[in-house]
């Protein structure tokens, strides 16, 4: 894709003390114009010859250095910087043309300058002691011709209009790659944390809690993982709607960071349930002490949607290494302590013990038979009368469920709230 075309800024500006000079200057860089114009149409119109192209510059004067600093500092406040300076040498009775380019370069470092200079004014050892040479200083040695005056005018200018025009590649590259760092940035933050509670998630649960192993092995230190999952939370969701539902969430959040130290991490693992990695743990007793910071912590009430509202939470604790040695270990035990909290009578924890796992898989074992079971019509129901003793009369009945399958015989289950309409 071509780049627009970008005008030439071919502003220039002449110091000298002496008037002469600066007609000669205008002379060489901007001859009389008119003449030439009346002459060009002229031509056009007896010969159709086009006139050609010339530069043309903008010339401005000035007769002391003092006077220069001032122009240069107004160009660059107007946004119409000057793009070259000729400047004498001696030009008395104030600044010389060195300390005129000090002054210049400190108003506009990106000044081009062409020093106009019989050499028997400062040595060039003397001239190199106060100003650096480099690329925006050429020095002109007098007398020059016209030709010498329009090529540097025409090369510096250019060159100016080179170095501008790259700073501000340049400058649109670094502003481009600094918008695709902080989209990049904020793409990884979204896919690293909860939007809601502003926590970490579960995708960078994995890599802390490895972090925090590595850690552990290292100094031969204990570490516990904390899974908590509300009571009953769907409960102000239904009750007060979502958005009520959420700022709880966000509430629990801000209590568990406030309740556990700045070495410990907490994460949003899913919906209502939370992880929290308690790191350097010295004795079981410490963990227990914590777990029930964050019990009661939860349970204080909070003013939510008009309502002074309070939760509780179950939670299960997995040590390392007495429990495993590895993130996905830690965390499934943790839950499964967890788990059994719940179904045992939640607002409490429990450590993980590996007969929960046993209770866990049977308990997995019978939900995956009972599916089976309904899709192979293994069920038969059946009616037994309830009767009144003391009339021998029968005043109701009971349904049950009988499993045909040899290997549940004699099992019992609680029948739950699908099995009536499954038998009605």
């Amino acid at each position: 894709m071509k780049s627009p075309f970008v005008r030439t800024n071919r502003r220039i500006l002449i110091i000298d003390d002496t008037p002469s000079i600066h007609h000669d200057f205008r002379k060489i860089l901007d001859p009389d114009a008119e003449g030439e114009q009346d002459l060009a149409g002229t031509e056009e119109a007896l010969f159709g010859i086009l006139p050609p192209d010339r530069l043309t510059f903008e010339l401005d004067s000035a007769y002391q250095g003092q006077e220069a600093l001032e122009l240069v500092k107004r160009a660059s406040a107007e946004g119409r910087p000057y793009a070259l300076a000729f400047t004498d040498m001696r030009m008395p009775p104030g600044w010389d043309g060195l300390e005129t380019i000090e002054q210049l370069w400190k108003a506009d470092p990106h000044l081009q300058i062409a020093l106009c200079t019989a050499y028997s004014d400062y040595s060039w050892e003397a001239m190199a002691e106060r100003l650096e040479f480099g690329d925006q200083l050429l020095v002109l040695k007098k007398p020059f011709d016209s030709l010498e005056i329009r090529q540097m005018a025409s090369a510096l200018t250019w060159k100016w209009q080179m170095a501008q025009d790259a700073a501000n590649k340049v400058l649109s590259l670094e502003q481009t790659i600094e918008a695709r760092v902080h989209e990049l940035l904020k793409v990884s933050h979204l896919l690293q944390y909860d939007v809601l509670t502003e926590l970490p998630n579960s995708t960078l649960l994995g890599d802390r809690l490895n972090q925090s192993l590595a850690l552990s092995r290292r100094h031969d230190r204990q570490l516990a993982v904390m899974f908590l999952g509300l009571d009953r939370f769907k409960r102000i969701n239904n009750a007060l709607g979502h958005p009520a539902g959420d700022e709880m969430l966000k509430r629990v959040g801000q209590s568990l960071v406030a309740s556990v130290r700045e070495s410990d991490s907490v994460f949003r693992y899913g919906s209502d349930e939370f992880v929290v990695i308690l790191a350097d743990v010295r004795h079981p007793q410490q963990t227990k002490g914590i777990a029930e910071k964050l019990l009661s912590a939860i349970r204080t009430p909070q003013h939510i949607a008009g309502h002074d509202l309070s939760v509780t939470a179950s939670l299960g604790i997995s040590i390392y290494p007495e429990d495993g040695l590895d993130a996905i270990v830690l965390i499934k035990k943790a839950e499964t302590a967890m788990r059994n909290v719940k179904e045992n009578g939640p607002n409490d924890f429990s450590f993980f013990i590996d007969e929960m796992n046993q209770r866990a898989r049977e308990q997995q074992s019978i939900e995956s038979g009972i599916r089976l079971a309904l899709e192979r019509n293994e069920f038969v129901l059946h009616y037994q009368p309830k009767i009144d003793l003391s009339s021998g009369q029968v005043v109701g009945a009971e349904a049950l469920i009988r499993w045909k399958n040899p290997g549940k015989a004699g099992f019992i289950l609680r029948i739950s709230s699908p099995w009536p309409k499954t038998a009605a």
